[in-house]
């Protein structure tokens, strides 16, 4: 997998929905999927809205200056990263993200991790931020910066 892919599927990356009435297992799955998909769509706005305040600060101070530049805001980030990401990828991509669903998401009190093995090999943690989720920072540590060879 590409620098540019894992960085997609991983730092990234779509709005903050609120609780629509679904499980919060569902409303987790979806902002997970909304997330990736913006990620790997290079739409930095969007998947910057459905990070943590900690989670976009720990993007913009541990992403790789050739990503997007010394300094790059999370939306430069994402952007430049989805950036790198083949129309062939991105269609691959939206194809595993499409698989997620709340069977993948166990909930603990107002943390919600859901399990992205396939779309990225690790799973991603929520944070219920009143009737949204976010994506932590501990979602992305361990995968910014890392060259996937």
């Amino acid at each position: 997998m590409t620098t540019h892919l894992k960085a997609a599927a991983l730092v990234a990356a779509a709005f903050a929905l609120p609780a629509c009435g679904g499980s919060d297992e569902s409303d987790a799955a979806d902002v997970a999927k909304d997330y990736l998909t913006a990620t790997i769509e290079g739409d930095g706005a969007a998947a910057c809205e459905l990070l943590s305040e900690d989670a976009r600060a720990f993007l913009e101070t541990s992403a790789p200056a050739e990503i997007a530049g010394e300094g790059a805001s999370c939306d430069e980030i994402i952007s430049a990263t989805g950036a790198g990401v083949s129309e062939e990828q991105v269609e691959l991509g939206k194809e595993q993200i499409s698989d997620i669903d709340e069977e993948d998401v166990t909930i603990d009190g107002d943390t919600a991790e859901v399990g992205l093995t396939a779309a990225t090999g690790v799973p991603m943690t929520l944070e219920r931020d009143g009737d949204s989720w976010l994506i932590t920072q501990e979602s992305l540590q361990g995968s910014v910066g890392q060259d996937a060879s």
